[in-house]
């Protein structure tokens, strides 16, 4: 994206900011409920995991910190994914995701970026017993591809996470996997 591209995008993204934006507000009942849901993932989180091999990337074996808490005047959780580089992951991955939940809806909503350019939106349900499942789509180096994303309470302080991409035939590839746990 050029940089008229982005001066552009920030624009119309700040003319569409209610008067007031920027000072903290308490988000609306419904919101606030469905919201709750979210908080789980608030905290700093070691994780460890791996990315799955494909016929252009090697597969590593992945050390990450995750950074998880409320953005944007207490309306979504904001997440910021980062792994370290090592001789196993000499190219570590780096992400943002917020969280977030429309009372409209009743949908939570995942909207993430990440350091390859590709972005993606996500609709799901919320906790379904342990797991929280999120689907949409990821857009990378202007293709469009089916993006999954389950995130699995083990216990308060522990997580594991999946992704999956669909492939050109229409079927789920897991691309990689992790087990965060909260710092104490």
């Amino acid at each position: 994206m050029n940089k008229t591209s982005v001066l552009s995008a920030a624009l119309f993204a700040c003319a569409m900011l209610p008067a007031g934006a920027g000072t903290e507000q308490a988000p609306h009942p419904q919101t606030a409920a469905g919201f709750a849901q979210l908080e789980f993932f608030t905290g700093d989180w070691s994780c460890t995991g791996k990315s799955f091999a494909s016929s252009a990337v090697p597969a590593p074996v992945t050390t990450a910190t995750l950074h998880a808490g409320q953005a944007v005047a207490g309306h979504w959780i904001a997440l910021h994914y980062d792994e370290s580089e090592s001789a196993g992951n000499p190219t570590p991955y780096h992400s943002g995701q917020y969280l977030g939940y429309d009372a409209v809806t009743q949908k939570f909503m995942a909207i993430g970026v990440d350091d390859t350019d590709a972005y993606s939106t996500e609709t799901g349900s919320g906790w379904n017993g342990d797991t929280m499942t999120f689907e949409g789509t990821m857009i990378t180096g202007g293709r469009s591809a089916g993006l999954r994303e389950v995130f699995t309470r083990k216990s308060p302080d522990e997580m594991e996470h999946s992704a999956w991409a669909r492939g050109a035939d229409g079927q789920w590839v897991e691309t990689d996997q992790e087990t965060c746990h909260k710092a104490g």
